[in-house]
C-alpha cells in the first residue's frame, strides 16, 4: 500500500531536481550568451543596416519604396509591435536583450522537444547547451530577422510533439501555418522549406487516397529537386556541387525511409487544408497591411522576390561542405538498403553520431577562448555536421518502424515529432545558400536535435541487445554532458573577464556594449567629427550604419544598407546624390580596413571619389569633406 505514494513522491522529487538543474543552466547558458552579446561587433554592421530600417519605418517610411530592406514585412510589423509594447527604443543594447531572449528561447524549446519525445533528462539538458553553443554567431547580427525564422521554426518542431491524432489537433496545425507564413514573409526561402516539410509530414501520415498520393508526390519532388534548382549558377564548380547535391541525396533518403516506415495514418486531407489556408490568409493579411503602409506593389514584389535574383550571382560563398560529404551520401543510401532489408548495420551509423558529438564538444570548448570576428567563421563543426549527418537524419524514424502498433497508437506525438523534425532538418540547411555565414548554424539547428535523438536511440538499442555495454554507453553520454557543462563554465568565466577588462563604448544606446580601446577610441574619434562636420554622411566601402544611430544624425535617404554599391541599383544611387548634393556640410566616413565592395565603379562611388577629399584619419578610418572648388553647378553639370 505505501509503495505507490513513495513512488510518486521519488518521481516528483526527480522532476523537480530535474527542473531545477535546467533552469540552473538556463541561468549559466544566458549568461555566457550575453557577455558574448555585449562583447561583439562585426565590421559589416548588419546589425545597424537592420535597425536602421527598422526605425524608419516605424517613422512612417514606405518599406521598399522609401526604405530599403532585404527582408520581409513580417519582421518589421512584429518588431514594431514589440518596441510599441515595451515602449523601448530601437538601440543596440535593447537590440541584443531581444536577441538574447531569442537565443536561450529556441535552446529552451530544443530542450524541451528532446526530452517530450525521448523522456531523458540528460538528452534534454545536453541539447539545452549543445544548441546554445551551437547559436553564438548570433552575437554578430544581433536583431537580424533571421532571428524570427529561427524561432518560428523551433515553435513549429515542438507543435509537432503535442499531436494526438484528435480533433484539437486542428489548432496546432493552424499554429504551424502561421509560423509557416511569419517565416514566409520574412525570408522567402526559409518559409517556402518549412512549409514544404511540413506539407510532407502531414501527408505522409494522411488517409491513403488518390489525391493524397498526387499531392505528396507533388511535394516530395518539389523538396528533392529545390536544391538543384537553387544552387544550379553553381553546380558546375568544384565547392558548388557539394551543397545542392547532399541535400537532394538526404532529402530522397528521408522521403524513401518514411516510405519505408508504413506510418500509421493520423491525419486527414483537411489538416493540410488547414495549414495552406491559414499560412496564405497570414501571407496575405500581411501584404496587404505593407501595402496599406504606403509600399507599392511593385515595391513589395521587388523587396521579397525581385531583388534577391541578383544577389546570388554577387555574393555567392562556398558553405564548408567537406569534399567527402557526396560520398557520404552515397554510402548513406547502400547503408539505408541495408537497414530497412534487416541487415543489422546501424551500429556504423550510431558510432558516427556519437563521433560527430564528442567532436562538436570539444570543438565549443576550445572555441570558448578564441574570439568571435565574422559570421563566416566555421563554429562548432557545423560543416562536418552538415556534411556527415544530414543524409543520415532518417536513423531516427527507425524507433517509428520497429515499434509496435499499440506504441506508435498511444503517443502518435512521438512518431509525428520525428517525421517532422527528419524533413525539417535535411532542408533547412539549404538557407546557407549562396551565403553560409550565420546561416549555416541556423539551418542546421534541427540537425542538432536530431543528432542527440540518434544519441538517445542509439543507447536504448544497445540497451535492449546487450546490457552489459548499456552502463558504459551511459557513462560515455554523461561524461559528454559532463564536457557541455564544464563549456559554459569557461565560458562564463572567461567571457565574463574579458568583457569586464574592456571599456563601454558608451554611445548613444550602447552602454552595455563593451568593445576593444582601440575601436571605441575609433568610433568616439568618428562620431565626434560627425558632429562637429556634418548634418549627413554616407560610409565607404560599406554602410556604416550603426553610426547614425550613435550620432543622432539622420541619413540622406531611407535607402541604407551594408555593401550599398552591389546592392543599391543606379536609380537608388542617384537618389542618394540628389538628397546630398545641394547639403554644404556632407562628410564621407571611409574606412581602409574593411573588404572592398565587387563594385569599382557605379553613379555615387564616382561622385563622393570626385567631389570629396579626406580632411582628417585615425588609423584605417578617414573622414571626408566636399572640395572647396566644387561648385553646386559644377556638381549638376558633372550629373
Amino acid at each position: 500500500m505505501l509503495a505507490k505514494p513513495w513512488g510518486k513522491l521519488l518521481r516528483r522529487r526527480a522532476e523537480f531536481g530535474f527542473a531545477a538543474a535546467f533552469v540552473l543552466l538556463l541561468l549559466a547558458v544566458g549568461f555566457a550568451s550575453y557577455q558574448r552579446l555585449f562583447a561583439s561587433f562585426a565590421s559589416y554592421d548588419d546589425e545597424g543596416y537592420v535597425m536602421l530600417s527598422l526605425r524608419q519605418f516605424m517613422a512612417g517610411g514606405a518599406l521598399y519604396d522609401q526604405v530599403y530592406s532585404q527582408y520581409g514585412p513580417a519582421y518589421y510589423w512584429f518588431a514594431s509591435f514589440f518596441h510599441w509594447a515595451t515602449d523601448w527604443p530601437v538601440t543596440h543594447d535593447v537590440t541584443r536583450i531581444k536577441t538574447l531572449a531569442v537565443w536561450t528561447s529556441v535552446a529552451a524549446l530544443a530542450a524541451t522537444w528532446l526530452y517530450r519525445v525521448t523522456r531523458s533528462a540528460i538528452i534534454a539538458m545536453m541539447g539545452l547547451l549543445f544548441v546554445s553553443f551551437h547559436l553564438e554567431r548570433l552575437a554578430m547580427e544581433p536583431g537580424h530577422p533571421q532571428e524570427l525564422c529561427l524561432l518560428a521554426v523551433s515553435v513549429c518542431m515542438l507543435l509537432a510533439t503535442f499531436v494526438r491524432g484528435r480533433s484539437t489537433d486542428l489548432r496546432l496545425i493552424a499554429g504551424m501555418g502561421f509560423a509557416a507564413a511569419i517565416c514566409l514573409m520574412t525570408k522567402v526561402n526559409v518559409g517556402v522549406f518549412l512549409l514544404l516539410s511540413i506539407s510532407a509530414s502531414l501527408l505522409f501520415v494522411t488517409r491513403v487516397g488518390r489525391l493524397r498520393n498526387l499531392l505528396l508526390g507533388l511535394v516530395v519532388a518539389a523538396m528533392i529537386a529545390l536544391p538543384i534548382a537553387i544552387g544550379r549558377h553553381e553546380l558546375l564548380g568544384w565547392h558548388g556541387y557539394r551543397l545542392p547535391m547532399l541535400l537532394t541525396a538526404s532529402i530522397a533518403l528521408a522521403a524513401w525511409a518514411c516510405w519505408q516506415s508504413n506510418l500509421k495514418p493520423i491525419f486527414e486531407l483537411r489538416h493540410s487544408y488547414c495549414l495552406w489556408s491559414v499560412s496564405v490568409c497570414v501571407s496575405v493579411l500581411i501584404a496587404l497591411g505593407t501595402l496599406a503602409a504606403g509600399t507599392s506593389l511593385r515595391g513589395l514584389a521587388d523587396g521579397m522576390l525581385l531583388q534577391h535574383m541578383s544577389f546570388v550571382s554577387l555574393h555567392y560563398h562556398d558553405p564548408p561542405i567537406q569534399a567527402f560529404a557526396p560520398l557520404a551520401a552515397l554510402v548513406a543510401f547502400l547503408l539505408a538498403q541495408s537497414l530497412f532489408t534487416g541487415a543489422k548495420t546501424l551500429r556504423v551509423v550510431q558510432t558516427l553520431t556519437f563521433v560527430l558529438v564528442v567532436g562538436a564538444v570539444l570543438r565549443h570548448l576550445v572555441e570558448s577562448f578564441q574570439p568571435l570576428y565574422h559570421g563566416s567563421q566555421d563554429r562548432g563543426q557545423v560543416g562536418l555536421l552538415v556534411s556527415y549527418f544530414a543524409p543520415y537524419v532518417w536513423i531516427i524514424l527507425l524507433p517509428v518502424r520497429s515499434g509496435s502498433p499499440e506504441q506508435i497508437e498511444s503517443a502518435p506525438s512521438v512518431y509525428f515529432a520525428r517525421l517532422s523534425l527528419c524533413l525539417i532538418a535535411v532542408l533547412q540547411p539549404l538557407i546557407a545558400y549562396p551565403v553560409p555565414g550565420t546561416q549555416m548554424a541556423i539551418g542546421s539547428v534541427a540537425l542538432v536535435v536530431a543528432l542527440l535523438t540518434a544519441i538517445h536511440d542509439a543507447i536504448e538499442s544497445l540497451g535492449s541487445e546487450n546490457h552489459v555495454l548499456l552502463p558504459a554507453s551511459r557513462g560515455a553520454l554523461i561524461g559528454v554532458l559532463g564536457l557541455l557543462f564544464l563549456t559554459v563554465i569557461c565560458r562564463d568565466v572567461y567571457l565574463s573577464t574579458e568583457r569586464t577588462q574592456m571599456a563601454s563604448l558608451d554611445l548613444a544606446g550602447a552602454a552595455r556594449l563593451h568593445l576593444p580601446n582601440e575601436t571605441i577610441a575609433t568610433e568616439r574619434w568618428t562620431v565626434e567629427q560627425l558632429h562637429e562636420h556634418a548634418d549627413t554622411f554616407v560610409c565607404l566601402p560599406s554602410g556604416h550604419n550603426s553610426l547614425y544611430l550613435w550620432s543622432g544624425i539622420e541619413p540622406p535617404t531611407g535607402f541604407n544598407t551594408t555593401v550599398w554599391q552591389d546592392l543599391l541599383s543606379d536609380e537608388r544611387q542617384h537618389e542618394i546624390i540628389a538628397a546630398i548634393h545641394m547639403r554644404p556640410r556632407v562628410c564621407v566616413v571611409v574606412d581602409h580596413s574593411e573588404p572592398a565592395s565587387l563594385r569599382t565603379h557605379g553613379p555615387l562611388l564616382d561622385y563622393l571619389r570626385r567631389n570629396f577629399e579626406p580632411v582628417a584619419s585615425r588609423g584605417s578610418r578617414e573622414i571626408w569633406q566636399r572640395r572647396p572648388t566644387t561648385s553646386s553647378s559644377e556638381i549638376v553639370a558633372r550629373r
